[in-house]
Parts: structure tokens; sequence; C-alpha cells
């Protein structure tokens, strides 16, 4: 058995990042809500343990219209560094992650899947 000897708030040394900051869109049809969102705060659980050099920024379509939240995550997508998409066999019927990739690729932003 291994155990590792972690502290909160003290990463081990030669853990820290030494790349530069970016923040990554995280996308999935509406359906895949819940594995963007285990992705997403899987991250968060992480930044215990290390410094991290990334974040995860998402945009919830509920409570917004269509417009609002192609504004929003427009607007998002825009300002990542990179585009994270979870896809399924759902992603191809879904208007909303196909707008967001559109949007990720007008926008010069890189997609992965």
């Amino acid at each position: 058995m291994i155990v590792h000897e972690v502290k909160i708030g003290q990463p081990k040394t030669g853990r820290e990042s030494t790349g530069r900051h970016r923040t990554i869109y995280v996308s999935g049809a509406r359906a895949d809500i819940r594995y963007r969102d285990m992705l997403v705060y899987f991250r968060h659980r992480t930044e215990l343990y290390t410094t991290g050099s990334l974040d995860f920024v998402t945009c919830d379509r509920s409570g917004l219209t269509p417009a609002q939240w192609k504004e929003h995550a427009g607007n998002k997508i825009r300002t990542s560094d990179g585009m994270m998409m979870v896809v399924s066999e759902l992603t191809s019927s879904d208007e909303g992650a196909i707008w967001e990739i559109d949007s990720a690729l007008a926008s010069r932003v890189p997609v992965i899947g």
C-alpha cells in the first residue's frame, strides 16, 4: 500500500505549474450536462493538492432565453484559450452544442472533444 501525506495549502515541491494560466470553456449536449459538471468539479478538487494553471468555465442554458445564452456563452468562448466538448451520440442533435462549436471555430479557439 502507498500512503501519501497531503497537507492542504502546502503543495509538494515540484508539483507547481510552470506554464501560462489558461481558461478552458467546457460544454456538451444538454443531456450530457452531468458529465460536463463532473469534469469541471473534479478539477476544483485537485486544486487542493496542486497549484493549478487551468480554469474551467461553462455557461448554463437554464433561466436564459436562447439569445441571452448565446451572448453569454459567446463571450466566454471568445475569451477562452480553448474549448473542451463532451461528445456523445446526442451531441449532433443538440443545436446549442453545435452552435458552441461553430462559435469557437469562428473565433479561432481550439476545440477538442
